[in-house]
């Protein structure tokens, strides 16, 4: 069980990634940068929507929110941040430990367990997609698609 006031910093800490904003953007002179809580959301988004029998969709929903949770505390580090891989994982294994003591026993472990998943393997696991093959995935099949959709229309003529 979450004790209330353990909940309430853990929803507030959470709310940070709304403020934290994307570094690599903000490197490249990108206008509108999206905060951290945007990339989350929107891959949770696109994991909703991926065919349901391409990938283990309930489980990708959940990496994809909390994949990048600890940078609630630790922010966005990047290598041009000059932080080891060592030392930036040290701090994102800290901050998710604090946030799985804040979410309660059995959250908290869920949390960690996902963050986990995404912070050891980058590609792979036991022929399980992660987070990052969904994204992968899923923008090419948005382009395909895209791109069908666009000749489809460019073709068509128009019939007011």
């Amino acid at each position: 069980m979450i004790m209330p006031g353990k909940l309430l910093e853990f929803m507030m800490m959470v709310g940070q990634l709304k403020r934290v904003k994307r570094s690599g953007w903000i490197m490249e002179n990108v206008k509108s940068v999206e905060s951290v809580a945007d990339h989350m959301y929107r891959m949770a988004v696109m994991a909703f929507a991926v065919d349901r029998g391409e990938v283990n969709h309930d489980r990708c929903v959940k990496l994809a929110l909390v994949h990048d949770m600890a940078e609630s505390i630790v922010g966005d580090i990047t290598p041009a941040d000059g932080i080891s891989k060592e030392e930036k994982h040290k701090q994102e294994t800290e901050a998710m430990e604090h946030i799985r003591e804040l979410a309660g026993e059995t959250v908290g472990e869920e949390l960690y367990s996902l963050w986990e998943v995404n912070s050891k393997v980058p590609v792979f696991k036991s022929g399980q997609k992660n987070y990052t093959d969904l994204e992968h995935h899923l923008r090419k099949k948005i382009k395909s698609q895209v791109s069908f959709v666009t000749s489809m229309y460019s073709s068509a003529e128009v019939v007011i």
